[in-house]
């Protein structure tokens, strides 16, 4: 089924990334080297976070890697080597209760992501007879605050029940909003500004209603949070050793980790294994609150600043149409 109204009740399907090693061959030698080993050790996590998310009962769906994903990719407005790694299927998809979103990316080398689900998404759509949409994908010859074609990112969405709530800065513009708004009526759309831009899904977490973490107070969050608790999630950014677009999310500035955490349902969520060592307050926090953890590994999350949400595309929660702010 797919079916996504939340991002907490229980999770029942997913697509969990992956990393195409043929990409590297677009490096120096000697990056090349560093990124063949980060990504093989990466291929081991993401195989292990698939056996944990398994035996919690999730089905698990992977990308579609073929040689072609990595060939040059020409087209009448823009050159790019190869498709964006598919490691973060979160940031282009989004499902919106039984609908599948493909948002549009101002980024040349993700203008072809959607090849690595275009199978998967087929058969999904032929069996569940589920909706199925895709923006309009920009010339990429425009600014994004130009406005003139709609930009959004699907991380830049946070779902509850009948309300959505989008950062509109970013990887988004006015037009990408407009055209949310003008696809997906039967939402009320919420707008969060400053200081949120970015992808939502690494700085506002709802983890049930009433309780959200988040690095920013709440009084800068939208209205509707006013009189919820909230976690802090305050991360030391880090210098990394690569500056290729190809394989990371280049806004660290708005990444948080222990924000972008993925849940299993309201009373157990997903986290990554080192933050047994970095996040002690962190998780006595969580379990203060009644909120289970479950770790999983990703050695490299840093070096491809990732969260658990950008790796992993909910298809399935248990969660229904609800108006969680009455």
């Amino acid at each position: 089924m797919i079916n996504v109204w939340d991002e907490f009740t229980q999770l029942q399907e997913v697509v969990l990334g992956n990393v195409d090693p043929a990409l590297v061959d677009y490096l120096d030698v000697e990056e090349a080297e560093l990124v063949r080993e980060v990504f093989y050790q990466t291929q081991e996590d993401l195989n292990t976070i698939e056996h944990i998310y398994t035996k919690c009962g999730i089905q698990v769906n992977r990308p579609n890697i073929t040689s072609k994903t990595s060939q040059l990719v020409c087209t009448p407005t823009f050159d790019t080597p190869g498709v964006r790694n598919p490691l973060s299927p979160r940031d282009p998809f989004i499902v919106l209760g039984n609908t599948i979103l493909e948002t549009a990316c101002y980024k040349p080398e993700c203008h072809f992501e959607y090849v690595y689900y275009k199978q998967m998404f087929t058969h999904k759509w032929n069996k569940y007879k589920c909706g199925w949409q895709r923006m309009p994908q920009p010339l990429l010859i425009q600014d994004v605050d130009a406005d003139a074609e709609p930009v959004l990112d699907a991380a830049q969405i946070c779902r509850l029940g009948d309300t959505l709530v989008v950062s509109n800065t970013g990887a988004a513009n006015a037009s990408g909003v407009r055209w949310l708004r003008q696809h997906f009526d039967n939402y009320s759309i919420i707008e969060a500004n400053t200081p949120v831009s970015g992808h939502i899904d690494a700085q506002l977490k709802i983890l049930r209603p009433g309780l959200l973490i988040s690095p920013h107070p709440l009084e800068h969050l939208p209205d509707c949070f006013a009189n919820w608790t909230k976690l802090d999630a305050l991360e030391e950014h880090i210098e990394y050793p690569t500056t290729g677009i190809m394989f990371r999310d280049d806004d660290v500035a708005n990444t948080y980790p222990s924000t972008g955490i993925i849940s299993l349902n309201e009373h157990t969520v997903f986290l990554y294994e080192h933050y047994k060592h970095t996040h002690n307050y962190y998780i006595k926090q969580l379990e203060k609150h009644g909120i289970d953890v479950i770790f999983v590994p990703f050695r490299h999350s840093h070096w491809f600043s990732q969260c658990l949400t950008c790796i992993t595309l909910e298809l399935h929660r248990a969660g229904t149409n609800e108006n969680y702010l009455s």
